[in-house]
């Protein structure tokens, strides 16, 4: 499914409407560039999908009109003006609702105990599997939803509805083929930070997580902003 994509660009042209700073990986060449987040608008076309995750409790979709308000929107990489922006361009915006039993996931100790319950609403299996069989990019931000949409995909390809259960501990330092995802948008944590090595390592790989830090802190980024972005595709 994700082989018959097109290949993504590894140098867009910079957008204005987001002056953040982004780190993009690209995990068949290793090569790193440092963008703007505003540049994602030229990273996604036409029937690409991104994937959010809402947690459960802040809101809840029990109709298909239902999305997350704007409150919630920003607390994710992505602004609520952002997101239209990219919407406007035909980028799909789907969700996905998931609830862990700690209040930190992933960044205890004992993360092997923890649990991810979630749902993925029809509407957003249905966009998935339609920007899929069309060849377009499916992006996911965060780790939870990674895992989240490679439990809900099936050997072929197909997304489906419905609920679940995710385990962290299936979360491994060695690179993991994820048919479900093309590209991930996550938060560069410290280098010691159980979810951003075991998460991002298992889909980028351990020695491009190194070289993303390294190359924030070469350039200063890692030290002057809380929250730095990070694409792999």
């Amino acid at each position: 499914m994700v082989g018959n994509r097109e290949e993504t660009r590894m140098n867009p042209q910079s957008n204005p409407c987001d002056e953040r700073t982004l780190i993009v990986c690209d995990r068949r060449s290793g090569a790193i560039e440092v963008c703007r987040f505003g540049s994602m608008v030229d990273w996604l076309n036409l029937g690409d999908a991104i994937v959010l995750g809402v947690e459960q409790g802040r809101q809840s979709f029990n109709t298909p009109a239902d999305k997350p308000s704007q409150s919630w929107l920003t607390k994710t990489h992505f602004a609520a003006t952002f997101l239209k922006c990219l919407e406007s361009k035909g980028v799909k915006i789907v969700y996905v609702e998931f609830h862990s039993e700690l209040s930190r996931p992933f960044m205890s100790k004992n993360h092997h105990s923890q649990l991810i319950r979630f749902v993925v609403p029809d509407e957003t299996a249905d966009a998935l599997n339609e920007s899929a069989a069309l060849g377009h990019h499916i992006l996911v931000e965060g780790l939870p939803v990674l895992e989240i949409l490679q439990a809900a995909t099936d050997e072929l390809g197909f997304y489906h509805a419905g609920c679940g259960i995710v385990k962290p501990s299936h979360f491994s330092s060695r690179p993991r083929h994820y048919s479900a995802v093309d590209m991930l948008l996550t938060e560069l944590y410290p280098p010691a930070s159980t979810d951003f090595l075991l998460g991002g390592s298992s889909f980028a790989g351990p020695a491009l997580i190194v070289r993303v830090h390294r190359e924030a802190i070469s350039q200063g980024i890692y030290k002057q902003q809380a929250s730095v972005p990070v694409l792999f595709i």
